[in-house]
């Protein structure tokens, strides 16, 4: 979770009340490519949102592929080998006997060009992945006025062999050996290439779904209310609660808190909430969902509890949420 440091919020809204965000958290929220995208106020837009998962795909893919090839190539598949031995040794005219020896020799041959041929498929993977990235970074951004200022990528700097294809190094070069034997002095003896992925900020926002909060609380601010996102809170019992979204109306008197489902809301989802509105003094409290229910029960019960349901959130009319949310 990180250190936690204290926010104190008093100020803002009611003398008992005070939130704690963890220091992990704030460094992901102060980010500037995580800015970006709470600025862009598109966040419970569906092209966001493809656009955001497809981000991440690519990313992975990139990321995945530099870190296969990083140190070593992974063992090469025996079929591949097996039909490069055929190659070599159709093609060899000097050749006189298939002693052990040779075959041995032969073997080691088709092993380190099979490997030289999987570094260079993953290199070619990083680059067409890697300008996917870019391209759609770039399309988004004309298609998407309020998208324009949106920054979620870091540059990668790969060097690799030019003779075997291996990764050599990453971000800065080195000099060195490389594992086939060629002395690599600088950098005019590998080839360079830079990778584009998202920030790790980027990526960790996307993943634990904070995206989804400072969408809702998007939401809630254009209906007056005061917001802190991502946040624990002490209840009247004692008990610490990690809340993601505490919203106070001072005008409507109300405090209230909201949970944001990436997924169909549970009967657990309303229980647990209840138990936490209740704890923190919140007369009534929401669920934000990005799914459904996962029954009609579960509508039923979040009702009866004072708890408004909001689902397929990413289908929803803003204006709508918003005028409901100052009922």
């Amino acid at each position: 979770m990180g250190t936690l440091d204290v926010q104190d919020v008093s100020g803002k809204w009611s003398p008992d009340f005070f939130g704690e965000k963890s220091s992990s958290r704030k460094e992901i929220e102060s980010h500037p490519t995580v800015k970006s995208l709470i600025g862009s106020k598109m966040l419970l837009k569906k092209p966001m949102n493809l656009f955001m998962y497809d981000s991440l795909r690519l990313s992975n893919i990139i990321q995945t592929t530099i870190s296969d090839y990083e140190t070593t190539t992974p063992k090469p598949p025996f079929e591949k080998v097996a039909r490069k031995i055929d190659e070599i040794i159709k093609v060899d005219k000097k050749k006189k006997t298939l002693s052990k020896e040779y075959f041995d020799k032969v073997l080691k041959k088709a092993q380190a060009q099979v490997a030289s041929e999987l570094r260079f498929e993953a290199k070619s993977t990083a680059i067409k992945t890697t300008n996917s990235l870019e391209d759609n970074l770039n399309e988004f951004r004309k298609a998407n006025k309020s998208a324009k200022a949106v920054e979620i990528l870091r540059r990668i700097g790969l060097y690799f062999c030019k003779k075997c294809n291996a990764l050599l190094c990453t971000n800065t070069f080195e000099s060195r050996t490389c594992q086939c034997g060629n002395v690599i002095t600088h950098v005019k003896n590998t080839d360079k290439f830079s990778a584009m992925v998202l920030s790790d900020e980027a990526q960790a926002f996307i993943k634990n779904n904070i995206w989804l909060e400072y969408g809702v609380e998007s939401i809630f601010l254009k209906a007056g209310y005061q917001t802190a996102c991502g946040i624990y809170v002490m209840g009247s019992s004692g008990v610490r609660y990690e809340i993601d979204l505490l919203a106070v109306n001072k005008i409507m008197n109300r405090r209230t808190i909201a949970e944001c489902k990436n997924r169909p809301v549970s009967m657990d989802d309303i229980f647990k909430l209840y138990s936490e509105m209740s704890d923190l003094g919140c007369s009534r409290s929401y669920v934000f969902s990005t799914g459904t229910p996962e029954s009609e029960d579960v509508k039923k019960f979040a009702i009866s509890k004072n708890i408004t349901v909001f689902e397929r959130v990413l289908e929803l009319s803003e204006v709508e949420m918003v005028e409901q949310l100052q009922e």
